[in-house]
């Protein structure tokens, strides 16, 4: 049984336990865009209608990942707001759905397995900030899944230590889903999309 420390008078007013899509919307703290793309080779610049056409074919499979990834993310806030209705154990403490979140953290981590096999984006200055946020959700979902695998036994010490953990996991997936769709943002404006 996992528990976690819940500030405030309010579960909702814990900063550590934001939605992973408010985080993501939020503009205060995520990426900067990426620089715009260098040049092409010094012997033959590349054609930026080629630049464009390189993109838009990223593009349009770089989208459906997306959506994968923002799907997966509204599944853990689905599991956070379970988690902000519970009542408060005496000492301020709730007791975290482990399989709810194991769950929802692993369809997280598949899903950033799946953007990752994807092709790069054909843009260094673009790939980077696009390969930096899935390492960093990948990472968060990683650890959520470490937090809430129950060891067969453990110290109230121990069972804080996975709590803080836990919430680290979190912090990391949602600043990484915030990330990823700044540098997917970068890579759209590049590519020139205009939707229909």
């Amino acid at each position: 049984m996992l528990l976690i420390a819940m500030p405030g008078p309010h579960p909702a007013a814990s900063a550590s336990l934001r939605s992973v899509q408010d985080l993501a919307r939020d503009p205060g703290n995520g990426s900067t865009p990426a620089p715009p793309t260098p040049g092409a080779s010094p012997t033959r610049p590349e054609d930026p209608k080629v630049r464009g056409w390189k993109l838009w074919s990223w593009w349009s499979g770089g989208v459906r990942h997306l959506a994968k990834i923002n799907s997966a993310a509204n599944d853990l806030d689905a599991e956070r707001n379970k988690l902000l209705a519970l009542p408060r154990h005496p000492d301020g403490t709730v007791t975290v759905d482990e399989k709810g979140y194991k769950r929802a953290c692993g369809a997280m981590l598949a899903r950033v397995d799946e953007a990752q096999a994807y092709f790069t984006v054909p843009d260094p200055a673009l790939q980077k900030p696009w390969a930096d946020a899935l390492n960093r959700i990948h990472n968060g979902a990683m650890a959520c899944q470490e937090a809430t695998t129950v060891p067969p036994s453990e110290s109230a010490a121990q069972n804080t230590e996975r709590g803080k953990g836990f919430v680290a996991a979190l912090s990391e997936m949602a600043q990484g889903v915030k990330d990823i769709n700044s540098a997917f943002q970068s890579i759209e404006t590049a590519a020139d999309y205009k939707p229909r």
